[in-house]
């Protein structure tokens, strides 16, 4: 069992917002608070394919059973990742955003706060 995002868009980079994006992305595969769900509970780093200008991923974060905290986990994971798409859509623009959780449920976008929504319970 896992929670998973999925996303997609179109993207147009220069070089040197391809490298920009990736600094953006190691800055947040290197928060302490990731890199425990990273290293404690096996979730998946924050990463994505960009292919002429489609930028797309899926990130997993497995859910052990027998964990009490799992939940909160999973809400961190969650948190994280949308805050990373969240940044990379604004510094970066680009058309048709999709963002899925679970690959059925597609999460807002709030315009006025410019961030992907969260509900952290």
């Amino acid at each position: 069992m896992s929670v998973a995002l999925r996303f997609s868009a179109e993207l147009t980079l220069s070089e040197t917002q391809r490298v920009a994006l990736q600094e953006l992305t190691l800055k947040y595969n290197n928060n302490k608070e990731y890199q425990g769900l990273v290293f404690d509970s096996a979730a998946e780093s924050i990463c994505f394919q960009l292919e002429n200008t489609a930028f797309s991923g899926y990130i997993k974060y497995p859910i052990a059973s027998n964990s009490d905290d799992w939940i909160f986990d999973a809400i961190s994971f969650e948190g994280i990742v949308l805050a990373w798409l969240s940044e990379v859509r604004r510094t970066f623009g680009g058309d048709d955003w999709q963002v899925y959780r679970q690959d059925i449920e597609p999460v807002a976008w709030i315009e006025a706060s410019q961030t992907y929504y969260h509900d952290p319970l």
